[in-house]
C-alpha cells in the first residue's frame, strides 16, 4: 500500500484548475465528475491495454479499442489482441449492453454486472459517467489519499443494472477528479477497490489514462488499464452496429 500511495502522489502532482474553497454539496461534486468525464460535444476514441493478473490463470495482456459517442449514449469496445480474443466486442446503445462473439456472429444481451473480457473491469469503466442520473449520494467526510485532500462520498445506485450497488468515492477537493473508489454489495461486502492513477487533459475533459482495479473477493487478482492513444475525431454512426463488428472481426 505504501508503494501505491507513492505512485498516487507522483502521478497527481501536476497542476489542475483550482475549485472554489467552499464545501460543495454531493450533487455539485457529481455534476463536476460528469462534466469533466463526458464528451458531450465530441466523440472519443482510445487504444487501450488491459493487463489481467490472477493467481489461478497467471498474467494476460489484452489490447482493445474503445469508441464513444456520448451525446447519443453509445460506446463500443473491440478486442485486438491476443489472437484468441480478436474480434470480440461489447456494444452499448442507450444503456443496453451486448456482447459480440465472432465465432457465432451473434450479439448476446449482457448486464452491466458482467465483467469486460473476463477482467475486473465493467462497462461503467468505459462508458460516459452518469453519476447524477444513476446514483444518490451524500458526503460522509474529508480524507487524504496519500497527500491528496479528498471529499468522500457514499453513493447508492438508483438503477438495478449496476455491477455493485453501493460505492464509496474519493474525489480531489481542488478539482473533483476521482482518486479512489470502493465497491460493495447490498450486504456491505467489499468487492473491489479502484485507483485512478493518472489523468490526461483534452479541452475541458479529463481522461483517466491509467487505473488499477483490485479484486477483493479473489486475493491477488487485479486489472490494470492504460490508455495508449486517444483521439476526439468524429466517429461514424456505422461503428455502433453489428455489421461493423462482423466486418472488423473477419
Amino acid at each position: 500500500m505504501k508503494n501505491m500511495t507513492t505512485t498516487l502522489l507522483l502521478l497527481f502532482s501536476f497542476a489542475f484548475p483550482v475549485a472554489a474553497a467552499a464545501t460543495p454539496s454531493a450533487r455539485e461534486i457529481m455534476e463536476k465528475v460528469d462534466y469533466y468525464s463526458n464528451f458531450s460535444r465530441r466523440d472519443f476514441y482510445a487504444h487501450m491495454e488491459m493487463i489481467r493478473k490472477s493467481p489461478s490463470t497467471g498474467t494476460s495482456v489484452m489490447e482493445l479499442e474503445m469508441y464513444r459517442k456520448d451525446q447519443h449514449s453509445k460506446f463500443l469496445v473491440f478486442f485486438l489482441a491476443p489472437k484468441t480474443e480478436f474480434g470480440k466486442g461489447y456494444l452499448s446503445i442507450n444503456d443496453t449492453l451486448w456482447f459480440y462473439n465472432p465465432t457465432t456472429r451473434e450479439l448476446v444481451r449482457k448486464t452491466k454486472k458482467d465483467s469486460i473480457g473476463g477482467s475486473d473491469a465493467h462497462s461503467r469503466d468505459f462508458e460516459k459517467s452518469n453519476l447524477l442520473k444513476d446514483w444518490d449520494a451524500r458526503i460522509i467526510g474529508k480524507e487524504n489519499i496519500g497527500a491528496i485532500p479528498c471529499y468522500k462520498l457514499e453513493m447508492q445506485a438508483r438503477i438495478k443494472d449496476v455491477a455493485y450497488p453501493i460505492t464509496h468515492l474519493w474525489v480531489r477537493q481542488d478539482n473533483f477528479l476521482p482518486v479512489k473508489r470502493m465497491e460493495y454489495t447490498y450486504s456491505r461486502r467489499l468487492t473491489q477497490v479502484l485507483y485512478y492513477l493518472s489523468y490526461i487533459r483534452s479541452g475541458n475533459n479529463y481522461i483517466a489514462d491509467k487505473f488499477l482495479i483490485i479484486n477483493k473477493l479473489e486475493p491477488g487478482k487485479r486489472t490494470l488499464v492504460t490508455v495508449k492513444q486517444f483521439s476526439t475525431r468524429t466517429i461514424d454512426e456505422a461503428f455502433f452496429t453489428k455489421a461493423y463488428l462482423e466486418k472488423r472481426s473477419r
